[in-house]
């Protein structure tokens, strides 16, 4: 039996992808209600153990990327390889941003490093935004026109 509309998620994809944005939405929430004095588990003295103000700010950056799952989840006109490579990765993008977060407010203070960590989850920044920037572009381009 065929499917009617290719472009929809199945009722079992949307349930799993909704759980996984409000997971990640729920983290979001949380960690934006501490504020930029929050504090980052793990760090000993004579360190500050708050996140800064320059680590809040790249946790701000979850919302829009949240905001992009929750319209590719509802919005009924979205091009179905948009949805099925962007749905999977934008909750990893977000969490990977709130360890980024860490990263950042720990180079603000002068707290030292882990260089794992860096490579991780900074280069995992990079990756998936670059990614999801690509697959956006070549999702809403213009066909080009057929040839005579």
């Amino acid at each position: 039996m065929r499917d009617p509309d290719p472009g929809r998620l199945g009722i079992g994809w949307t349930l799993l992808f909704g759980l996984s944005l409000a997971a990640a939405t729920y983290g979001m929430v949380l960690s934006l209600l501490g504020g930029p004095g929050q504090r980052v588990p793990g760090v000993d003295d004579p360190y500050p153990d708050a996140l800064g103000a320059a680590g809040y700010a790249v946790t701000l950056l979850q919302v829009p990327v949240l905001l992009w799952g929750w319209w590719l989840l509802v919005a009924r006109r979205t091009p179905a390889q948009l949805r099925s490579v962007a749905l999977p990765m934008l909750p990893a993008l977000a969490l990977t941003l709130q360890e980024l977060a860490e990263i950042v407010s720990n180079a603000v203070y002068g707290r030292p490093q882990d260089l794992p960590d860096l490579l991780v989850y900074g280069g995992g920044v990079v990756f998936m935004a670059g990614f999801l920037g690509y697959v956006l572009w070549f999702t809403t381009r213009k066909a080009p026109a057929p040839r005579r």
